[in-house]
């Protein structure tokens, strides 16, 4: 995701000239779980991966 998006969705330009404004914490306190849960969701693909990965023989760090 391009910095941009980051900086959008969590009001940073606006929160750099409003430091500790209730309403940008609050947004930005609602919308980091979904982030957060959204993360952990994509990354629960590499599971199978590693897996697939490690029955054929591929070799890495963890295993």
């Amino acid at each position: 995701m391009p910095d941009a998006f980051w900086k959008a969705l969590f009001f940073a330009d606006f929160s750099a000239q409003n430091p500790g404004n209730f309403w940008i914490v609050l947004q930005n306190a609602a919308v980091a779980p979904f982030v957060a849960a959204a993360t952990f969701i994509g990354s629960m693909g590499n599971i199978p991966l590693a897996t697939v990965l490690s029955s054929g023989g591929v070799l890495f760090a963890g295993i």
